[in-house]
């Protein structure tokens, strides 16, 4: 059972339109070697909804709709009854509705979440568990971390991240955020997205700013990763893992459906001696400034500023 979906239902993580007990599906789960990999979606999607489940979409083996639906469980190599594959844990929570509504929502889904981990070291205490999250989904997994202890979370890959950093920086304060390994991967196309973030959400302090710039003082476990930078894809390239030039200047699953990057992290969550942090920190380019890719002229610098006031 490679694969086990699970929803967040009045504040519990259950398994997905099932009254069934969720540890013993757990701890079946778990009789196979390798890691645990959690799968966290972001905006619009609500596993409650047959229309917006996430379970049929980016969480299911073959799905069908638009440009979205990519399959993550198998880009990570799920599904191919090896016996070492792990466990994939497909974590869906309630996100429809007022965008400040859900922000709040995923704080709720992320105390969930760390129940659910916790749920997981018990049964198997020597497993690591990762995660994969993309937009909203990266305050879900951000905001598990000061419910865990530490080294209860090994990796944690943010797509497109929707959170502001300070409380990344207060999660990483953490005991599991101490001992956690965070890539934050943005890319520029996903600029305007972040600006409507800082634009909804009232930030903590007003010279805040969503994690799509990276921290704004470096942090030895997290490390930030510009997928869409040409030094970057040069890099990863020399590494074995080409990814594909982009086709759009705005796009919010740009992190997760341009070809080759689900390879990439299927890499670092699967062999992360091959892709260490300090190996990553010490070569990967710096950010490019915000909106620096959308309008640009030869010759000419970016016509739109590289950064906007912050909400009042």
């Amino acid at each position: 059972m490679p694969l086990l979906r699970v929803s967040v239902v009045d504040g519990e993580a259950r398994l997905h339109k099932s009254p069934a007990p969720l540890r013993p599906a757990l701890r079946r789960g778990l009789a196979e070697d390798g890691p645990v990999m959690i799968l966290i979606h972001g905006y619009k999607f609500d596993p409650a909804q047959t229309a917006k489940d996430p379970h049929a979409h980016i969480f299911g083996y073959a799905p069908k709709g638009d440009f979205k639906a990519v399959s993550w469980p198998a880009h990570l190599g799920f599904g191919r009854s090896d016996g070492r594959e792990g466990l994939c844990i497909a974590f869906g929570w309630p996100a429809r509705g007022w965008f400040w509504d859900v922000y709040e929502e995923a704080a709720r889904a992320s105390r969930a979440l760390a129940a659910l981990v916790r749920e997981i070291r018990a049964l198997s205490p020597r497993r690591p568990v990762h995660i994969l999250a993309h937009s909203l989904g990266a305050r879900v997994g951000l905001g598990a971390l000061p419910h865990l202890a530490e080294g209860d979370i090994g990796r944690a890959i943010m797509l497109g991240g929707c959170e502001y950093v300070s409380r990344a920086e207060a999660a990483l304060d953490s005991s599991a955020g101490r001992s956690a390994e965070i890539l934050n991967v943005t890319s520029r196309e996903n600029d305007v997205y972040e600006l409507l973030f800082e634009r909804l959400v009232r930030p903590a302090r007003l010279s805040d700013r969503g994690i799509g710039m990276g921290l704004k003082a470096p942090r030895p476990n997290w490390v930030d990763i510009q997928i869409d930078h040409p030094d970057t894809r040069r890099l990863l390239a020399a590494f074995g893992l080409p990814i594909a030039e982009g086709r759009h200047r705005v796009c919010h699953w740009s992190t997760y459906n341009r070809r080759g990057v689900m390879r990439f992290y299927a890499e670092c969550l699967r062999h992360p001696r091959t892709l260490s942090l300090p190996t990553l920190a010490a070569r990967l380019p710096g950010q490019e400034p915000r909106f620096s890719r959308l309008v640009t002229l030869p010759g000419l610098p970016a016509l739109l500023p590289t950064g906007l006031s912050r909400p009042s």
